[in-house]
């Protein structure tokens, strides 16, 4: 099982579209909001996806491909 990581903030549309996404899919995740942990991660702007804590934080975009691959392999498994 993946550690996924959301970043993000306060009145966020896409935060709460990526999060939405996520539980649709069955994807469990742990939501980061703290403004000094985010700067210290070098998270400019959100919402960002960190998935292992070893992968570079994924954009928006990039994060939307992923939950769609990653929400096929649970639906198959």
């Amino acid at each position: 099982m993946n550690l996924v990581t959301i970043y993000t903030q306060k009145n966020c549309p896409k935060c709460d579209v990526l999060k939405k996404k996520m539980e649709q899919k069955g994807i469990k995740f742990k939501e980061e909001t703290d403004l000094p942990t985010l700067v210290a991660l070098g998270v400019v702007y959100t919402p960002m996806l960190k998935i292992n804590e070893v992968t570079p934080l994924l954009s928006f975009a990039d994060a939307r491909k992923w939950v769609d691959c990653e929400g096929e392999k649970i639906a198959n498994s």
